[in-house]
């Protein structure tokens, strides 16, 4: 079986399933992406690199993404070369798969997608007061057009969750299957005994830890309400560390999202001991997985964005999540069962929810072991994983056969 991966940063969400169906002799597998460079490779994946130079010539002449036009030039080299794809999986709605049905009609296209920006769902998010206005609009309206694209494209797509899946037009919702990317099993490791060194800071002798985790720390998810519960919390915990990580320089929300504006919002909070709050940047993901293993409590507020990885990855390390009572994570949260809901606009509320689970350690014992239990019923990246190859095979299988296509 023939199959090109595509990716604008090698490999994306694909590490897992590429290196798996790298390891059969009978596929022959491309991965055309522009990063991160020659030195990461799969067994058996043969990676095709963009160069940047022709990425930044067509930006200019273009104006709208420039993996588009550069994707499709590398399909058509390689179907010059005599490669005919039997299915190609893309990475949907950051254009680099918007010409793949030109060069390759007739094979399969298998599009992996995330989320779909919606201004209303921003709205829900915000105060009255901080409403987005006509070109935060405009801006999330223009996300969608790649999105709509692929999804009109696309033989088959997947998408994380239902909620997810629920958020895309109705019209192709028939289109999308539900597998999640999955959490690696590094996370259900046990928690480290003795020092916790995160960069240069130990907190190894900490009794409590509550962590705070986001993609690029936008407004919209939530870490300003965070940073003003802090003292709150720190007032009736005196053994508790507060670590705020910064998990990616770039979030979905719209907004500042530099780490300067949040020091400068910590600046201005009053904590009981300074000492005991640490803003750190982005850990390698070993420390990062023995600070959520180690942690207490891991608090997300974002909404009502997709679920982040950290989101999923506190619960299989066995922290207690804090979450947003919302659609979006009512169906992964059960409150009071394997984690906690919370108002995120009540600031005391957070405060309170935090520091209850900490006053009664044996109720934390159940909560941990209830959400780890979920993620490895749903969430175990062998299982996802062994979902993503069934669609494969079952899209190639429909493809033989007469009649309509797989999905």
């Amino acid at each position: 079986m023939n199959l090109i991966f595509i990716h604008p940063n090698f490999p994306g969400q694909f590490n897992h399933l590429a290196q798996i169906l790298g390891q059969a002799p009978e596929h022959r597998i491309k991965f055309i992406t522009a990063g991160p460079g020659p030195g990461q490779q799969i067994s058996g994946v043969d990676k095709i690199m963009i160069p940047k130079a022709k990425l930044l010539r067509q930006k200019k002449i273009q104006g709208r993404s420039p993996m588009d036009r550069a994707v499709a030039e590398a399909l058509e080299d390689l179907k010059v070369q005599g490669f005919e794809p039997d299915l190609i999986l893309g990475a949907a709605g950051q254009g680099s798969t918007l010409f793949v049905k030109d060069v390759f009609p007739k094979a399969l296209f298998l599009a992996f997608f995330d989320r779909y920006p919606r201004p209303d769902l921003l709205e829900t998010n915000r105060e009255k007061n901080h409403l987005p206005g006509l070109t935060t609009r405009i801006k999330i309206r223009e996300q969608t057009l790649p999105l709509l694209s692929d999804l009109h494209l696309c033989d088959h797509g997947i998408c994380p969750t239902l909620w997810d899946k629920n958020q895309f037009p109705k019209i192709f919702q028939h289109k999308l299957q539900v597998i999640h990317p999955g959490i690696p099993p590094l996370c259900s490791k046990p928690a480290p005994k003795k020092s916790l060194m995160l960069s240069r800071l130990d907190l190894g002798c900490a009794k409590e830890i509550i962590t705070y985790t986001n993609k690029g720390l936008d407004p919209d998810q939530g870490i300003v309400r965070f940073i003003k519960s802090i003292p709150l919390i720190l007032e009736k915990r005196p053994d508790a560390h507060v670590v705020i990580l910064k998990d990616k320089p770039a979030g979905y929300g719209p907004g500042p999202g530099q780490n300067h504006f949040y020091k400068k919002t910590m600046a201005r909070t009053r904590f009981p001991d300074p000492e005991r709050v640490h803003f750190l940047d982005f850990l390698p993901f070993d420390t990062y997985c023995d600070l959520l293993r180690a942690s207490s409590i891991h608090v997300d507020l974002s909404r009502p964005f997709i679920l982040s990885d950290s989101f999923l990855q506190a619960m299989s390390c066995g922290s207690i999540v804090v979450a947003p009572d919302t659609a979006q994570v009512r169906d992964i949260i059960k409150d009071g069962v394997n984690g906690i809901l919370t108002d995120v606009f009540d600031i005391q509320k957070i405060a309170q929810k935090i520091t209850a689970c900490l006053d009664y350690p044996s109720f934390m014992g159940t909560l941990k072991l209830k959400a780890q239990q979920t993620i490895a019923d749903n969430f175990c990246i062998d299982k996802t994983l062994a979902a993503q190859i069934r669609v494969v095979k079952q899209m190639i299988q429909a493809k033989n056969k007469p009649g309509p296509r797989f999905g």
